[in-house]
């Protein structure tokens, strides 16, 4: 937190949690330690550092998707974070498929993530991602599911076509 604008103390900072947060118990420790806040202000502040945006992408769905806590991830503006990172760094299949995972587990059997998803232009970018990147099964995967569970709202389907 101290070195928010130095890109490779956050790519490397995130790429830390992202590691420990694969293991459920460090992941709430993880989170108890405010490790969500800083993830998502360290890709706000380094949106043009490829690698902070993959592995905050990859850490915050280790965090959403093993423990639980995607609530806490939405409500700290990382719905936002995975987007923008996504659409920032179109050609970084780590990137896309990282944030189309976090995506999925950010939206799975909540409508209000999902709206928020939507509204926010993660749709888009799901949809761009897996179009660049079609031949990298990771991308072609996480988006699938990324879209399944986005869409489970009729109120979304029409922005996939």
């Amino acid at each position: 937190r101290e070195h928010l604008g130095q890109g490779s103390v956050q790519h490397l900072g995130c790429g830390t949690l992202r590691n420990v947060s694969a293991n459920v118990e460090f992941a709430e420790k993880v989170v108890e330690a405010g490790g969500i806040q800083a993830i998502v202000a360290g890709m706000k502040v380094n949106s043009e550092a490829e690698l902070v945006q993959e592995h905050g992408c990859a850490a915050l769905w280790n965090i959403s998707m093993g423990a639980g806590f995607e609530a806490r991830v939405a409500a700290a503006g990382g719905i936002e974070a995975i987007v923008n990172g996504m659409l920032a760094h179109r050609s970084s299949c780590g990137v896309q498929g990282h944030g189309c995972g976090a995506l999925w587990s950010l939206s799975w059997k909540s409508a209000e993530r999902q709206a928020r998803i939507a509204e926010g232009g993660g749709i888009e970018a799901i949809v761009r991602g897996m179009k660049r990147h079609k031949k990298e099964l990771p991308v072609q995967e996480q988006g699938c599911l990324a879209l399944f569970a986005v869409t489970s709202l009729s109120t979304h389907q029409a922005r996939v076509c």
